[in-house]
C-alpha cells in the first residue's frame, strides 16, 4: 500500500505541527503589534506555507514512482510468466517454421 502524507489537519495534531503552528501565530503577532512590520510576519507565515506545500509536492512525486515501481513490476511479473509456461503459439503467417511446413498436406 502506498504512502499517504499527513494532511494540514493531521500534521497540525502532531506535536511538532503544533509547536509550529504556535511559533507562526506568535511571530505574526508579535510582527503586526510590537514591530509594526507586517511583511515580516506575513513573509514567515508564507515560508511555513511553502515548506508544506513542498512537502506534500515531494510526498505525490513519491507515490507516482512507487506507482510506476509497482505497474513495472506486475508488467515484469506477466511478462517472465508468460515466457515460462505459455503454449506454443499457432501464427500461420511464420513461413521460415519447419514445423508448420511438416504438417501441411
Amino acid at each position: 500500500m502506498g504512502y499517504a502524507p499527513l494532511t494540514l489537519s493531521k500534521a497540525l495534531r502532531t506535536p511538532l505541527g503544533t509547536a509550529l503552528a504556535a511559533l507562526t501565530v506568535i511571530v505574526l503577532v508579535y510582527s503586526v503589534l510590537v514591530t509594526a512590520r507586517i511583511l515580516a510576519g506575513v513573509l514567515f507565515v508564507a515560508l511555513v506555507a511553502l515548506g508544506y506545500i513542498a512537502y506534500r509536492l515531494l510526498a505525490a512525486v513519491e507515490a507516482v514512482a512507487d506507482g510506476h515501481q509497482r505497474l513495472a513490476d506486475a508488467r515484469e511479473h506477466e511478462a517472465f510468466s508468460r515466457s515460462s509456461n505459455a503454449p506454443p503459439s499457432s501464427d500461420a503467417g511464420d513461413a521460415n517454421d519447419p514445423d508448420d511446413a511438416a504438417t501441411e498436406p
